[in-house]
């Protein structure tokens, strides 16, 4: 009886990894590297399941076994894996490392690096060959090097394409900002972090948890007398749907087998 407890187990568990994987929800849980893995254990899983369940065993079966169906419940609790908005508020975020440079009260975190007034830049900027459009590839890696690099400043002024999730309440946002990004993993979905790019606000409307579309302009900002980044002054904005957009990037390297970051060699980030 207990063998075949355990066989049937096995044979679900195969099947919801299957399923998970056919339907496209696997990367919802998994990094790139991780899910090949994943993948594997199918066949083992398979043979264990059906030697358990031929098996004439008569081992009895314990109610400590019921605890096999614990991950199945959070499995469907966790329902495609998506994670929500409300999960970068609660995260550490590349930009909290940063908190303790920014001042407390919000009115002085964002300060003019200079008087530079892109107003008159902005309305003849040409979009029709944008420097740097921002693809999954190279999110993580691109969205550190203008919030971090000082390398970076050089690139004032030149166009910029991106897509994600608007985030604007928390307190690393200095006021006047809202932040564009993605959650990047390493390994799963429990160990994700927000990443992203700063975003000047202007008269057009953001609903925070929002995906959008940004095409602007890289303007120089301070958020204190130690650390500046390069924000976005946007020229155009649109909705977009957040199923049809990855809610994931990965370090660059997982995207070549090799182990390599071709991606990036596209990008100047000197």
């Amino acid at each position: 009886m207990r063998n075949k407890f355990l066989g049937i187990i096995c044979f679900i568990y195969a099947f919801i990894i299957s399923f998970v994987w056919f339907t496209g929800n696997l990367g919802n849980y998994l990094a790139l590297n991780m899910q090949n893995y994943i993948k594997l254990s199918l066949i083992p899983m398979i043979i264990l399941g059906i030697g358990l369940f031929i098996s004439k065993g008569k081992s009895k079966f314990k109610i400590t076994d019921l605890v096999l169906f614990i991950p199945l419940i959070i499995l469907f609790i966790a329902g495609d894996g998506r994670l929500t908005v409300s999960y970068a508020n609660n995260k550490m975020t590349d930009y909290n490392n940063k908190k303790k440079t920014v001042s407390t009260e919000k009115k002085d975190k964002v300060k003019a690096v200079d008087n530079i007034d892109y107003s008159d830049a902005i309305s003849n900027v040409d979009l029709s060959n944008i420097k740097y459009d921002i693809v999954d590839e190279a999110y993580n890696e691109l969205s550190i090097f203008f919030s971090f690099d000082s390398k970076a400043e050089k690139h004032a002024g030149e166009t910029i394409k991106v897509r994600g999730f608007a985030l604007e309440d928390e307190d690393y946002i200095p006021d006047g900002y809202f932040m564009l990004g993605k959650y990047v993993i390493t390994c799963c979905a429990a160990d994700s972090s927000f990443v992203g790019f700063a975003v000047k606000e202007g008269d057009f409307k953001i609903q925070s948890g929002g995906w959008y579309e940004i095409e602007g302009v890289l303007e120089k900002t301070n958020l204190s007398d130690e650390f500046s980044v390069l924000a976005i002054r946007v020229i155009n904005i649109k909705t977009i749907n957040q199923k049809d957009e990855e809610q994931y990037v990965y370090q660059c390297f997982a995207y070549d087998k090799d182990g390599t970051c071709k991606k990036l060699q596209e990008y100047d980030m000197t």
